[in-house]
Order: structure tokens, then sequence, then C-alpha cells
């Protein structure tokens, strides 16, 4: 029986020596797999999320601030004019020289031919005058500039459809002179080979400050 037990013994012992090594293999082979796929989706979300989102945020950002400076005018309040009294203004140098008298917009609008104030130019800017009354704010904060107005004449003489097509100066400029604007007659309508037609004008209104 001793010798049986003798000689199972060293078989025994190396049966468990195997069976440790082969369990010591598998774990270490097991343990790196688990470490890389730690690593890899540690990687992915580092990619993937702070740099992306915050470039379109960004992106996003600058293009609001493009389209909004795009519509305001630079303006530089000037200390010296501070308080003074304001005046206005109407530009007429604006029309465009005699060319195609036929000229028409989308809209059917004639963009050559021009309808006239009652009384003539003179009238107009005394009516301005008479009228205005220069924004406190503009005025407190030595603001002055153009307001171009781009309005309609239809063929009775009819004006309608204000819009200010400038760029915005603010401190209650562009809302004085649109005021006074909707205070306005009839004006002449333009003519064409002795027909009366629908006109698209455009107006300057300047803000200017004493001084």
């Amino acid at each position: 029986m001793k010798k049986i037990l003798n000689a199972l013994l060293p078989i025994s012992i190396s049966a468990l020596l195997i069976t440790g090594c082969n369990n010591g293999e598998n774990k270490a082979s097991e343990t790196p797999n688990a470490t890389v796929a730690t690593d890899s989706s540690m990687m992915n979300t580092t990619t993937t999320t702070p740099a992306d989102s915050t470039a379109s945020t960004m992106t996003a950002t600058d293009n609001t601030m493009q389209n909004d400076t795009a519509q305001v005018a630079t303006v530089k309040p000037n200390p010296d004019k501070k308080g003074k009294k304001g005046m206005v203004h109407i530009s007429m140098n604006d029309k465009k020289e005699a060319g195609d008298m036929e000229a028409v917009d989308k809209e059917g609008y004639y963009t050559n031919v021009y309808p006239s104030y009652p009384g003539g130019d003179r009238s107009l800017e005394s009516f301005f005058s008479k009228n205005i009354e220069y924004p406190a704010q503009a005025s407190d904060n030595g603001v002055e500039g153009t307001v171009n107005i781009s309005f309609t004449v239809d063929e009775t003489g009819k004006i309608s459809s204000p819009k200010v097509t400038s760029p915005n100066i603010g401190y209650g400029l562009e809302d004085e002179a649109l005021r006074v604007f909707k205070k306005m007659p009839s004006w002449k309508p333009g003519s064409l080979k002795g027909k009366n037609v629908k006109t698209r004008f455009n107006l300057p209104v300047r803000f200017q400050l004493e001084g």
C-alpha cells in the first residue's frame, strides 16, 4: 500500500503544479484585454466630447455676433456735442443720374422715376425741421447720423411701406425719423411718358448737432 501511495504522490503534485500554472496564465491573459477595453473607452470619450461640442458652440456664437454687427452702424458719440441743440437736414443728392427710366424692381415699382414732395425739396426740409424732435438720448450722448428711409409712392401719390435701409444707429434716431415720416402728406407721383406710375424712393434724414 505504501508503495502505491509513494508512486501516486509525485503524479498528484505534478498535476497540481500544472493546474496552478494554467490558471495563472488564464488570469494573465484576461487582465490585459480588460485594461485595453477600458483605455479605448476612455480614449473615445476624450476625443468625441469636449472639442467638437465647444467648436460648434463657438461657431454659432460667432455667426450670431457677425449678423448683429452687420446691422449696426459704428457710432462714436462726440463728447464736445453733448447736450447741444439738434437739427435735421434732408439730402436729395442721392437721386440717380438719368439712365433707364423704365427700370423697375421685382415688385413692379419704378426706381429711376422720381415723385416729389408738395412744394419741392425746400418744403420737405421745412416740414421735417418743424416736426422733428431731436431725441434726448442722442443729444445727451453727442450722437449724430443719417437715417435712410425707403418708401413707395403709388399712382395717386399715396406714400406707404416705410423701411429703414441704413445700418441701425440707435439712440432713438430711427424711431423719430419714422414718426415724422408718417405725418407727411401725399406726394406728387412720378410720371413716365405722361402717365403716373408707382415708384420707390429713398429719403436720407440727416440728424446733426450744433457746434
